[in-house]
């Protein structure tokens, strides 16, 4: 009976979240909701029990919409939000309440070629803010970025900081995920960025608790380094599935954990805490014997835990469900494990009903429910001679049988949330119940190991770094396996778009169907649900696959040019077309920048893949600056490169200094066996009835500076001609024209990303183009000299700050057209 009710409250409160996007207001629900109790009390007195529930049901229907308007959807009139518009700088006071994070400002495989500083993040829960000159009171959340490490900030503390107040940005680029919606779900509203340390100052100290709560949490991982070897990827891993440390990156390990389907490992779950709860309960249940200490054992574990870690919903979830578990199992009373479950997720709706949308409510209570439901109910259990008529082991092959409970398992829990990740990260990992079969050992072991050294630390620190060797060593097994996994052929299968919620719905119910019907007692069904789920897998999952541009149509345009938006940088895709019904040759010109090493995974491969191109036949980079070629090497990681065109002032730069980033560069393409070639000034190709050719530089130039270096492309194609520049500056510009060159062309990018330098207007006029393109960031556009030299002339100007990616297309015609991403 108290499943029942549970079940209904909490489908009850979750249907009301769902429905308030749709509640007129706060108070029509509460109307509605007192109204619809007074209705229910009444059936009841009438003795009218069903009509009686079902009101009530609808009471809380109500109530949930009511709630959740109230909390995510009602904005004050001193509501942050109300101050976000254009970028602007900006006082606030407030108080942190997350613990800071500091992280490394770069990512990607030339992150340690990069100069900047390390960042510190956090979220600020907002006071005051400065108004005409004046402070006003102001609520809501913003995220605060201080763009140096900063190791005084604290949680709990209340600062004044100034700096640069901004909405989150809308994507630049397809493919590119939309973080406003997740943000705003969370309550955080906008980012507040401070360039120094010195742009803010504290108003006063954390109070006591959080104070000794830092104290803790710095003795902790004290306690967890003691004795290790300063290895960067190992104790960020370490940090990571121990304590939800996020400061310093794992890199690639990170990406191979996602590909293989193990991310859930990289967040302290349900899993973490059982497994500290399960050291906790046979050391108290075999030194004491008595259920009474061994709860009470069990709760003060579970208390300095929720201490040392950060509060998460999957954290929080395991609390409770473990919390409710431990009481009743110290007062002798029996809970079932699905309503502490129930109990738990509506302990989250109410406190925090947005979370209902999050992945990590959907996976975490998903997963768990199915395994409740379905490793009892439906076990497919070939070996059920195995057990006796009371369902225990008997001697007869226990081990396999053990084994395919393990893998049934692994197998539901990723069944359940195949639909929901796919959903929300557009991936798919095949081999994820292998591979986490093979690692959940290895993860139960670090577990262990750590959680019992950082114990030990604490009371013994020379017994706990005995223990270093042997967590150091299952690390570096469990890294292994993981980058195994993911260097597997299909390890990971990317998704163009996320599919639609119906798909979500009608394949969850397909598997569920499939889960729920005993393989041998029902083969045929079986069998058939799994048919059909496939199926339904397939032909459903097609569409979201197929390009937009409909790469393999019969009549392409000659031409096509995507700009992408990377910051300070450049990337340019280049689609020719060849013989009809043939994939058109994919070029793409640079592929780097400034703002972030880490633009190959971040921008550049989901947009190659929501504009459907899988293979890029040649890929040209202009000259040796990092915001040109860094992110080629995550690039050739994920999407395969036929050929590497690159000038020969790259390689010879690279011959002068064996530390330099073009050195790794070229090291890494070969360690990779790419196609590589040297090309200058006369190189020359014919791609269908398109001709490209370069007109810069020579290869006995003697350049002063590197950007003067810069390869410059010409493509003709359809009577037209669309000219690439790189970074050219004054030297190189001059001595092009001095070479009395046609520099004609219909369409070309501003050179070194919008830069104006004394040449410029006599390339412009040299130039003469009808449409110019700039990749660059907002920076540059707030210094813009090139403004009145291109509306005098008449010239349009499409940049990547102001309109994100860029489309020109030339028809068989000759006719420009052009398409940006978003609006200006």
């Amino acid at each position: 009976m108290l499943d029942r009710v549970v079940v209904a409250i909490a489908l009850a409160w979750a249907t009301g979240i769902i429905l308030a996007r749709w509640s007129p207001s706060v108070t029509a629900c509460a109307i509605a909701g007192a109204g619809l109790l007074v209705l229910a009390g009444a059936l009841r007195i009438g003795r009218r029990a069903e009509p009686a529930r079902v009101v009530a049901v609808l009471a809380i229907v109500a109530a949930g919409a009511g709630w959740t308007t109230l909390r995510g959807h009602h904005v004050s009139a001193h509501h942050v939000s109300r101050f976000l518009g254009d970028r602007q700088l900006a006082r606030v006071t407030g108080r942190i309440v997350t613990p800071p994070l500091t992280r490394p400002a770069q990512r990607g495989r030339f992150a340690s070629y990069s100069h900047e500083a390390p960042m510190t993040t956090a979220i600020l829960d907002v006071g005051t803010i400065m108004f005409e000159a004046r402070f006003v009171p102001c609520t809501g959340r913003l995220r605060l970025k201080i763009a140096e490490a900063e190791h005084r900030l604290r949680a709990g503390m209340r600062i004044e900081a100034t700096g640069w107040l901004a909405p989150f940005a809308a994507p630049d680029n397809p493919g590119t995920p939309d973080i406003r919606p997740l943000m705003r779900r969370r309550g955080i509203e906008g980012r507040l960025t401070l360039p120094l340390r010195a742009n803010w100052r504290p108003l006063g100290s954390p109070p006591h608790v959080m104070a000794w709560r830092h104290a803790l949490q710095s003795r902790v991982a004290n306690a967890l380094r003691d004795g290790m070897v300063p290895d960067a990827p190992r104790l960020a891993l370490l940090d990571t599935i121990l304590l939800g440390r996020r400061g310093s990156d794992p890199g690639a390990a990170d990406d191979d954990f996602r590909r293989v389907g193990l991310a859930h490992v990289l967040s302290i779950s349900g899993a973490h805490l059982g497994i500290l709860l399960g050291i906790v309960w046979i050391g108290a249940q075999w030194v004491t014997g008595r259920p009474r200490i061994t709860a009470a054992c069990m709760l003060i574990a579970l208390a300095l835990f929720l201490l040392v870690v950060p509060w998460r919903v999957p954290i929080a979830r395991a609390a409770i469900m473990s919390g409710l578990l431990g009481a009743a199992y110290g007062s002798g009373r029996r809970i079932e494990a699905r309503t502490t479950l129930l109990v738990a997720a509506l302990i989250i709706l109410i406190w925090r009903p947005m979370e209902l949308f999050e992945a990590g409510f959907q996976l975490s209570f998903g997963a768990v429910a199915g395994l409740l439901l379905f490793t009892n109910r439906a076990r497919p259990d070939p070996f059920e001679a195995a057990l006796d008529p009371r369902g225990h082991w008997t001697h007869r092959r226990p081990m396999i049988a053990a084994l395919w409970r393990y893998g049934w398992f692994n197998l539901v829990a990723f069944a359940v949330t195949l639909p929901v990740a796919a959903y929300h990260f557009q991936r798919i990992s095949p081999f994820a119940v292998v591979v986490t079969m093979a690692a959940l050992p290895l993860v139960s072991i670090v577990l262990g190991l750590g959680y019992t050294k950082i114990a030990l630390g604490l009371a013994y620190p020379s017994v706990g770094a005995a223990l270093a060797a042997p967590l150091e060593g299952a690390t570096d097994l469990l890294l292994a396996l993981v980058s195994r996994g993911a260097a597997l052929p299909g390890a990971s299968l990317e998704l163009q778009r996320a599919p639609p919620v119906t798909w979500v719905v009608a394949t969850l119910a397909l598997i569920l169907i499939a889960l729920g019907t005993r393989p041998l007692r029902h083969r045929k069904s079986w069998i058939a649900a799994m048919i059909a789920c496939a199926a339904w897998l397939v032909v459903s999952a097609a569409p979201a696959r197929l390009p937009l541009d409909r790469v393999g149509a019969v009549d392409p345009p000659p031409f096509r040019l995507d700009m992408l938006a990377v910051g300070d940088g450049s990337c340019y895709v280049l689609r020719l077309a060849r013989a009809p019904r043939r994939r058109p040759f994919v070029l793409m010109f640079d592929c780097g920048s400034q703002d972030d090493l880490n633009l190959a995974n971040r921008t550049v491969v989901p947009a190659l893949r929501h504009l459907g191109i899988a293979r890029i036949d040649l890929l040209m980079l202009s000259h040796a600056d990092l915001d040109h070629y860094g992110g080629t090497l995550d690039l050739i990681d994920a999407v395969p490169v036929e050929l590497v065109v690159m000038p020969s002032h790259l390689q010879a730069e690279a011959n002068r200094d064996d530390a330099s980033a073009a050195a790794f560069l070229l090291q890494s393409l070969r360690a990779r066996r790419a196609r590589i070639t040297r090309a200058d000034r006369g190189w020359q190709r014919a791609i269908g009835a398109s001709i490209l050719d370069l007109l810069w530089p020579p290869r006995d130039l003697d350049a002063r500076r590197r950007n003067d270096t810069s390869l410059v492309l010409r493509v003709r194609t359809a009577g037209r001609r669309v000219m690439l520049n790189g970074d050219i500056q004054n030297d190189a510009i001059t001595r092009l024209l001095d070479l009395e060159d046609d520099l004609r062309a219909d369409v070309c990018d501003l050179p070194h990303h919008g830069s104006f330098v004394d040449t410029s207007p006599r390339w412009l006029d040299a130039v003469n183009p009808r449409v110019v393109l700039q990749s660059c960031g907002r920076g540059r556009m707030d210094r813009d000299r090139w403004a009145p030299w291109l509306s005098s002339r008449g010239i349009r100007r499409y940049a990547t700050a102001r309109h994100g990616m860029v489309t020109v297309v030339i028809d068989r015609h000759g006719d420009v057209a052009t398409k940006t991403f978003r609006r200006e």
